[in-house]
């Protein structure tokens, strides 16, 4: 790999020009790459359509003193 794709800054701008085309591919890159991770997987994070994808990440029922408590 050149070492030129190990800078933050030069990653980010091309990550940029991901985004705008397709979030698929900057999931693929952070998936390809430990040095790539970080910075792609932060411009998915920060670029989120809603908080959907985080919501779901949630439990749907909680438990309190023993009854199940359903908050969605």
């Amino acid at each position: 790999m050149h070492p030129a794709l190990l800078i933050d800054d030069i990653l980010r701008e091309i990550f940029n020009f991901c985004l705008e085309n397709e979030r698929s591919s900057l999931v693929a890159a952070a998936q390809s790459c430990r040095s790539w991770k970080e910075p792609a997987l932060d411009l998915v994070w920060d670029r989120l359509p809603s908080l959907e994808p985080l919501l779901s990440l949630l439990p749907t029922t909680l438990q309190a003193n023993d009854v199940d408590v359903s908050y969605f």
